[in-house]
């Protein structure tokens, strides 16, 4: 049966749902923020400051309550996403744009007027950072050590062992992290990524951090440049090879579908055969080139028409070989590989001389590149040795928003953190709203959505501060802007700096999702006027009683 609540009273029921969720995660935010405890029916407890984390855990038995926190922690999942930080932010936003929003809706504002200024507010302010507090840092590892410091709760150690990763890999290199059974420390081995995660969900054997991935050990790797739609005799004779072996099976095909996809899962599901499969890299006869590529530093022969290599005539020596492999949704690593050195170094050779010839585009030769990082093997492995797993869990969190942060820092530059971006960007959109309260023609509905933004970008410098233990009016006098320089409060030294001198720096990218994704969800929900869930099902015990 279905529940129906309409106007502010749905909108009431929903909110104490956001209330909940946005409570929970806020006590995580600034250099002084918190722990969660995260309790487990069995394994170890899970303790964290990862937002995402914490929204994932939070579930309320109301149904109503429900939809708050799905909503909320949709809008923490999706900056993740994004840009791999600023979940607690994003939700301490949202909280405060709904908030906002609903108590000048109950004051009598157009709510779909008010909407469309939030918009206008949030592009305004998006804008404001981007051009006049964003910083591009190449790949200046002082400050990709500044990023990862802040992003790992202050810990300088973290953000040291991240910056020897960065060193040993290069700007564009892979890094992965994992346990150690001893000390922490950074490691290169021979491995490679690529942007292809797989193909369905049900390959997936294990969850990290929320995340399904598959994790193989020494698998067999198969590459076919072709698609696979057909459940033959030859596929199924792979299956039985990886039963017989007792090794796990990677498929590389342009595609897997259909009834050949439909062969995979069943087996996987239904029988327990480790096997997954995923997408070629590359499109065109770039795909058909880094097949080859792949190939030679797997070891391994590929599977096509064009070689006049079939799946009758498979030979054990075509599989190729790694250590270890990991599958995430968009992207795999290939761990400790065994390459054809001599197959490598001449397709190096051909790669450099194509890139070498006159008038090559840079497309061509951006896609070149690419090519080289299939041939050119580098992982840096950040290993943690910790005390006990619920550290460990701990630890591997704050490295992982850590990470993020600086390739996002790597892609768009980075702003004064510690919430003075967001505070100069209200600021701004004050100064608009002040003038544009003169302007009569000025749609009054329009502004009110405008002044929800402005208002709402307060709310994470005053997170901060509370979590400090200091009323944030005490310290909001210390944010100021003076000839291109940015000044706030060092919540962690308790003094006032200029931030980005400090290195108390956010990456653009976390500032700018967090902004967009926060008011985005915010605006849809405000202008919703009935809210319908299902009741949850009784017990049968309960029918029984009736």
């Amino acid at each position: 049966m279905s529940k129906i609540k309409y106007g502010e009273n749905g909108r009431k029921s929903v909110i104490k749902g956001i209330d909940m969720i946005a409570d929970a995660v806020k006590v995580t935010l600034g250099p002084k923020g918190r722990n969660v405890l995260l309790g487990r029916d069995f394994g170890s407890n899970h303790v964290t400051k990862d937002g995402v984390t914490v929204a994932r855990d939070v579930i309320s038995t109301d149904v109503f309550e429900n939809i708050g926190v799905n909503l909320i922690r949709d809008v923490s999942i999706k900056t993740n996403e994004e840009a791999g930080d600023g979940t607690t932010t994003s939700i301490v936003l949202a909280h405060k744009m709904i908030h906002e929003g609903q108590k000048y809706i109950s004051n009598g504002t157009d709510p779909v007027k008010m909407s469309r200024g939030m918009k206008i507010g949030s592009d305004m302010a998006v804008n404001y950072v981007q051009e006049k507090m964003s910083d591009q840092i190449g790949f200046d590892l002082n400050k990709l050590e500044q990023v990862s410091t802040i992003s790992a709760n202050n810990d300088p150690d973290l953000g040291k062992l991240i910056r020897e990763a960065y060193e040993q890999v290069g700007k564009d290199g892979t890094i992965y992290v994992d346990k150690s059974n001893s000390n922490t420390y950074v490691e290169k081995i021979s491995g490679i990524k690529i942007d292809r995660g797989m193909i369905s969900q049900y390959f997936a054997n294990k969850t990290e951090n929320g995340r399904l991935v598959v994790e193989f050990q020494n698998p067999k790797i198969l590459i076919v440049n072709d698609i696979l739609s057909t459940a033959s005799n030859y596929l199924i004779s792979i299956l039985q090879n990886s039963i017989n072996s007792g090794r796990p099976i990677l498929i590389i095909a342009n595609d897997v579908v259909d009834q050949a996809l439909e062969l995979l899962v069943v087996n996987r599901i239904q029988k327990g055969i480790n096997v997954a499969a995923i997408k070629s890299p590359g499109y065109g006869q770039v795909k058909a080139d880094s097949l080859e590529d792949l190939a030679a530093s797997l070891s391994a022969t590929v599977i096509s028409k064009e070689s006049g290599t079939k799946f009758e005539d498979l030979k054990e020596s075509w599989f190729g070989e790694a250590d270890k492999v990991v599958i995430y949704k968009n992207s795999t690593i290939f761990f400790g590989v065994k390459s054809d050195q001599e197959r490598v170094d001449k397709r190096m050779t051909m790669i450099n001389s194509e890139a070498g010839e006159e008038g090559t585009t840079k497309y061509t030769l951006d896609r070149l590149e690419e090519r080289k990082r299939l041939l050119n093997p580098g992982v840096a492995v950040i290993r943690i040795g910790v005390e006990s797993d619920v550290e460990g869990m701990e630890v591997r969190d704050r490295v992982d928003d850590a990470l993020s942060a600086t390739k996002s820092a790597l892609e768009m530059g980075v702003s004064p953190g510690g919430g003075v971006s967001y505070a100069l960007a209200s600021r701004y959109l004050q100064k608009f709203i002040d003038k544009k309260s003169k302007d009569k023609s000025f749609d009054r509905d329009v502004l009110d959505g405008v002044r929800v933004i402005a208002e709402s970008l307060m709310e994470p410098f005053r997170a901060i501060s509370f979590n400090a233990g200091i009323h944030p009016d005490l310290r909001i006098g210390t944010i100021k802007e003076r000839a291109g320089k940015f000044y706030g409060y060092d919540f962690n030294a308790n003094k006032k700096c200029e931030m980005i001198k400090s290195g108390i720096i956010d990456p653009t990218k976390v500032i700018v999702s967090s902004i967009k994704n926060s008011s985005s969800a915010s605006s849809t929900f405000l202008t919703t006027e009935c809210v319908i869930c299902k009741d949850a099902p009784k017990d049968k015990d309960e029918d029984d009683k009736d």
